[in-house]
């Protein structure tokens, strides 16, 4: 039986900043520290076990926040279909698991993903070894 690790990232998922959408340096220094505190949580709850070697599978929910303006009760649980693309919040998720769950994003054999509307906004990280 393959060992799973699990991590849950509260907070609303993160899209990659583009360099392009970076207009004021204040703006760059809020997202190094959005960084910061999501690599943190991953560390702490990684509690400084050994990189997760040999081949992975990553299954990774985003729960997006229902915003006051949307109608909560019919999008709860349902797709989020708007910005952020889940490749964008894929791409920050990864950048942050690299150099603290494992070491290389070639490591990385199958990926499943899905983005829904939630109360509790928060990304939610499944990692299986591949045998």
């Amino acid at each position: 039986m393959s060992q799973v690790f699990k991590y849950v990232v509260k907070g609303e998922p993160i899209p990659l900043a583009r360099v392009t959408e970076v207009e004021t340096p204040r703006i760059w220094d809020d997202y190094k520290q959005k960084k910061f505190n999501y690599e943190q949580a991953l560390r702490n709850q990684h509690d400084e076990k050994p990189f997760i070697d040999g081949p992975i599978e990553l299954t990774i929910y985003f729960y997006m926040t229902v915003y006051p303006a949307h109608k909560h009760d019919e999008l709860i649980k349902k797709e989020h279909a708007i910005q952020p693309s889940i490749f964008s919040l894929f791409n920050f998720c990864e950048h942050s698991l690299l150099g603290i769950i494992f070491k290389k994003e070639c490591q990385i054999v199958k990926t499943t993903m899905k983005k829904v509307y939630d109360d509790r906004p928060r990304t939610e990280i499944r990692i299986k070894r591949v045998k």
